[in-house]
């Protein structure tokens, strides 16, 4: 994440053309990739820097929230027999437990790091 503290050059548009060798964008491309590129950016949702329907949030804020959207969801989706793979206090399965304690670390280094 400290790669990020400089300006970041723009990355160069390639094709998504796959029967050509060329990953360089035709001409007939051109004229609908910028479009692409905001469809690219509107799935990533609140943490995408163009999209303007949600605000956009710090990378530990965005942390906490898939966070809570995961607990969330896990409730919903493990019922019946299945709530026997929820455990710990959050009520989730244990790999995602796993999961979401290394992301949290990630979140506090970063935090760290933007600090230095």
């Amino acid at each position: 994440m400290g790669g990020f503290k400089d300006p970041v050059e723009p990355l160069k548009r390639i094709s998504y053309r796959e029967d050509l060798e060329s990953i360089e964008l035709a001409e007939d491309e051109k004229a609908g990739d910028e479009k692409r590129a905001d469809e690219e950016l509107e799935v990533l949702g609140s943490i995408g820097f163009k999209n303007v329907k949600e605000p956009y949030f710090t990378f530990p804020t965005a942390i906490g929230k898939i966070d809570q959207m995961c607990k969330d969801l896990c409730q919903k989706l493990y019922t019946g027999e299945n709530t026997s793979y929820l455990v710990g206090p959050d009520k989730i399965p244990e790999y995602l437990t796993i999961f979401l304690e290394k992301m949290k670390r990630q979140a506090e280094e970063f935090k760290i790091n933007q600090v230095r």
